[in-house]
């Protein structure tokens, strides 16, 4: 007879652990660099941003609206707990992106400082097998029934998201 695995309080609270450190390190990384200067993000954060700059909508309201269907997709094909990770991010990134802050005056210092903070949030919640909501669900159900790599798939839907950016506001 097979004696069932105890649970692991520790494994289980990390991937929520990282995704709510990366979550406000990420949004600080958009947040304090990107947004003061006009820059964009990719992403459910950067459609967000394309809204705020044409109706003013806050960038956290945005997302959290944007990932409501997205959720639902991910119930359905991911299933519950990674669900349930997916809300969390997003709840976390969505507050986060609330704030307002400008920390460098230059917008080409601010770019490449912005896109490290950014990039170093999201490393931590990937790290850890965390999850912000957004394209990274996207990936993920691609990734689970098409066999496509989840970054290949957010890159390409990224790519679409600046191009329309760039057709509403130039380059």
């Amino acid at each position: 007879m097979k004696v069932k695995e105890d649970f692991n309080l520790k494994e289980f609270l990390i991937p929520y652990i990282a995704t709510t450190i990366g979550s406000f390190i990420a949004a600080a990384g958009v947040t304090a660099f990107f947004i003061p200067h006009h820059l964009l993000s990719g992403g459910i954060g950067g459609i967000s941003i394309l809204i705020y700059y044409l109706t003013g909508l806050p960038i956290g309201i945005g997302m959290f609206i944007l990932n409501i269907p997205i959720m639902a997709a991910c119930y359905k094909f991911m299933g519950r707990q990674y669900t349930i990770l997916s809300i969390v991010g997003t709840i976390v990134i969505s507050i986060a992106f609330l704030t307002d802050l400008m920390l460098v005056k230059d917008p080409i210092i601010s770019a490449i400082t912005g896109g490290a903070v950014n990039g170093l949030g999201m490393g931590i919640i990937y790290k850890y097998n965390g999850n912000s909501g957004g394209l990274d669900v996207v990936g993920a159900i691609v990734k689970k029934y098409y066999s496509l790599e989840m970054g290949n798939v957010v890159m390409i839907l990224n790519g679409f998201i600046l191009i329309f950016a760039a057709y509403l506001f130039t380059l």
